[in-house]
């Protein structure tokens, strides 16, 4: 028998009254999916919250009155279970690492498509967090600092061979496979092996989520 799908508790803060109908008329398409409330700005965020607790929070980077980096921090201080996911037409270094250093678990742009959406929303649920390759390395590492409730899934890290975690660490060094043969004396094969492995088994879907894993585990640092 087919296990049923957990229903999704949702929330939307968007100022831009079409996108937030758009989105919020999208999310309820989808069964497990249930919308809570959306808002437009923060203040009118800030009250829902005293009723209504979301899993998922989606708030727009620039809605007024409280914007979404600072009713992100209010909400990691105040309403540590709900997970927040920036929303923005802006994808910029900077906001990027304003997202993250405010707690969100997620960086959306708002050219995303609709099945991209609902990926991410699944996967903050699933894992606690959602990076895509946008996100460089110092990036993780400080959205991991600000959350230190994110997991990386279910897989331990003893299940990585010694040489998988060389591989690894070169790996997030950014090194190409010819490289990495280069740095440990093996063929350019043993490398897509070893990385194929270690994608397989951290169940990582990009680079981001895999240099996650490696920087939760103790086995990678940014040096600075």
């Amino acid at each position: 028998m087919e296990k049923q799908q957990e229903t999704i508790q949702v929330g939307i803060a968007e100022d831009h009254p079409v996108y937030r109908r758009g989105l919020k008329n999208l999310l309820a398409s989808e069964k497990h999916l249930n919308v809570l409330f959306d808002v437009s700005n923060g203040s009118e965020l800030m009250e829902q919250l005293r009723y209504f607790q979301p899993q998922i929070l989606l708030i727009d980077v620039r809605i007024p009155f409280i914007d979404g980096i600072n009713a992100t921090k209010i909400i990691k201080q105040n309403y540590p279970n709900i997970c927040v996911i920036i929303n923005s037409s802006y994808c910029d270094e900077q906001t990027l690492h304003d997202a993250a250093a405010s707690g969100a678990r997620a960086f959306l742009s708002k050219k995303s498509e609709f099945t991209v959406i609902i990926d991410t929303i699944e996967n903050v649920y699933d894992l606690g967090y959602s990076f895509n390759d946008q996100f460089t390395p110092d990036l993780i590492t400080t959205c991991c600092e600000e959350n230190k409730k994110i997991t990386v899934g279910e897989v331990s890290a003893r299940s990585l061979s010694l040489r998988e975690i060389d591989v690894l660490k070169l790996i997030c060094d950014g090194l190409s496979s010819s490289q990495i043969a280069d740095v440990l004396y093996i063929s350019n094969r043993t490398v897509e092996n070893h990385r194929r492995s270690i994608f397989e088994k951290t169940k990582a879907k990009n680079m981001a989520d895999l240099t996650v894993y490696a920087i939760k585990t103790g086995y990678y640092s940014i040096q600075g």
